[in-house]
């Protein structure tokens, strides 16, 4: 195997991912989920995706639109792993077979390439699962110390942590709804603990779920972070999509303004999208129980000046954009009589 890297000294973009697929004579790689999106909104680069054996992806979910398009293509896989374990130990749940060779397994071993989003850990890893909430049932992975797990992982060999018998990944998990795959061991990792939100009335809401649905259920809408700890009901704040969304954040807004309320005593641009969007809000909320469900006065829209925070990876980091509107959220809240 050739490792092929790209420049070392500016970031890995769309189109020099897509020379590098054109003139580097490469089979596959391995991409942030951000660069994958970014190559499969453009046609050209698209259709020499799609001509890879490979793609591997990890470090944040991935738009479950361009996951199903490449799953059916047949050159998807999904990564997972951690700075304290380094890569986890899975077994694949789609058997992808490369572009001219032929399967090794019998076609019911192959998997249901809809279940791309899945993983099945191996028995030398460890896992097991501990139910953090219902409604719906997400589950806490917990990796136990076994001669097998001290040995094929990092977790029990962070000199920091001496003696530690099980690691609390602070990861959400979800079992798959047939219950004969999940019987087999397939789980979909969901977000983390800290996407959990502590409603008054210790009324638990879980973000990520309808974050990643507001997402890849609307063109225009690039990002959503749902918050509200401590507050009686929780509040949406989008991101939109390029330009259209540059262009609504311009105009119609009063001098200074930094977001956009949705019952705010002037009417702009951001109402009409809002507006627009808010069927597939109210889908959302069919998933959610009626004190966490999502309502027109506590949305907002981000400003093309305080786009979100990234990460490395291409992931939102939730609490360093939450932070940035900090006061815009108090000053709605107080709007609509909500301390």
């Amino acid at each position: 195997m050739i490792l092929v890297l790209g420049p070392p000294d500016i970031p890995v973009t769309a189109p020099i991912a897509d020379a590098v697929h054109r003139f580097g004579n490469v089979d596959g790689g391995f991409y942030s989920p951000g660069l994958v999106e970014e190559l499969a909104a453009n046609p050209t680069y698209r259709d020499n995706l799609a001509n890879l054996n490979l793609i591997g992806f990890g470090g944040a979910p991935l738009a479950k639109s361009v996951g199903d398009w490449l799953a059916k293509a047949g050159n998807l896989r999904p990564i997972i792993g951690s700075t304290e374990g380094g890569v986890w130990l899975t077994v694949p749940t789609v058997n992808f077979v490369p572009r001219g060779q032929k399967a090794e397994w019998k076609e019911e071993h192959r998997g249901d390439p809809a279940d791309w989003e899945y993983f099945r850990f191996h028995p030398y890893f460890g896992a097991r699962f501990e139910l953090v909430t219902s409604n719906p049932d997400l589950y806490e992975l917990i990796i136990h110390r076994t001669p097998e797990s001290y040995s094929y992982t990092n977790f029990f060999k962070i000199k920091e942590l001496p003696n530690l018998t099980e690691f609390r990944s602070k990861d959400l998990w979800s079992p798959h709804p047939d219950p004969r795959k999940h019987e087999k061991g397939l789980w979909k990792y969901m977000g983390r603990t800290d996407d959990l939100i502590l409603l008054t009335g210790e009324v638990k809401m879980y973000a990520a779920s309808a974050e990643e649905h507001l997402r890849a259920s609307h063109g225009k809408i690039k990002a959503a972070l749902i918050g509200g700890a401590g507050k009686s009901r929780p509040f949406l704040l989008l991101e939109l999509v390029g330009p259209e969304g540059s262009r609504i954040l311009r105009n119609g807004l009063k001098k200074g303004e930094k977001f956009v309320g949705i019952n705010g005593q002037k009417k702009t641009d951001a109402d009409l999208v809002i507006e627009e969007i808010w069927p597939v809000i109210e889908e959302a909320n069919e998933h959610l129980v009626a004190e966490t469900r999502l309502l027109k006065e506590l949305v907002l829209v981000a400003t093309k000046e305080k786009p979100f925070v990234r990460l490395g990876k291409g992931s939102v980091d939730r609490r360093s954009t939450l932070r940035l509107y900090e006061k815009e959220i108090e000053s709605m809240y107080a709007r609509i009589g909500i301390l």
